[in-house]
């Protein structure tokens, strides 16, 4: 009887056994390495996601400031062209006056 009881239970555990064996969740089937592997992976697209929120920030800041710096540019050249026409200007005036005193002190003479 006894004997009868031990094999009775033991086909009883094994069964009980292989049949959990067969059942599984999702998450029992993935090992250390695919878990890490995982949350890496995800750390890893937000990190670059957040760098490439940075990266478009900064074109945009640049090129504002190549915008600005352009328009100042320009703005400076134009005040150069002025002075420059100015300079010009009383430089031909300034030799007008010459030769008009020249020739007046040659008449006096």
């Amino acid at each position: 009887m006894f004997k009868s009881s031990i094999s009775s239970l033991a086909s009883r555990t094994s069964s009980t056994l292989s049949r959990r064996a067969f059942h599984a969740s999702p998450a029992a089937y993935k090992t250390v390495a695919e878990k890490v592997t995982e949350v890496a992976d995800k750390v890893n697209k937000t990190v670059g996601k957040g760098l490439a929120s940075a990266i478009d920030k900064g074109e945009k800041v640049t090129n504002v400031a190549k915008d600005t710096i352009s328009s100042k540019s320009e703005q400076v050249q134009g005040k150069a062209e002025e002075a420059k026409g100015t300079v010009k200007k009383a430089g031909h005036d300034a030799t007008a006056r010459a030769k008009q005193a020249k020739a007046d002190a040659e008449k006096r003479l």
